[in-house]
């Protein structure tokens, strides 16, 4: 979605796809928010983000990372799911969790 979105995003016909860029920082956020809400408080997100006994993941960890990350800087203006101050504890206690 972020791909779509960015790809929208630096067309020349971006103006004409507002709703649509709406919507997939609407779904984006969503899936953000839904996983910020399962974290643990190792850092490290499970295999299966609401069942503890899956196990630790960190290449989960790092690919929501890394998508939150994305998110930031693709945005301007930042909307709200997506403002650096409402990720940037749960991304530092990520990287100690993954380094």
């Amino acid at each position: 979605m972020l791909r779509v979105l960015g790809t929208i995003k630096n067309s020349p016909y971006s103006k004409h796809f507002g709703n649509e860029q709406g919507d997939l920082e609407d779904w984006i956020g969503d899936i953000h928010n839904g996983m910020k809400g399962n974290l643990p408080s190792s850092g490290i997100s499970y295999n299966y983000a609401n069942d503890s006994s899956t196990g630790s993941d960190a290449a989960s960890t790092a690919l929501f990372a890394a998508t939150v990350y994305r998110a930031v800087t693709l945005y301007e203006p930042v909307p709200g799911p997506f403002r650096r101050h409402q990720f940037s504890e749960t991304l530092a206690t990520k990287n100690r969790g993954v380094t």
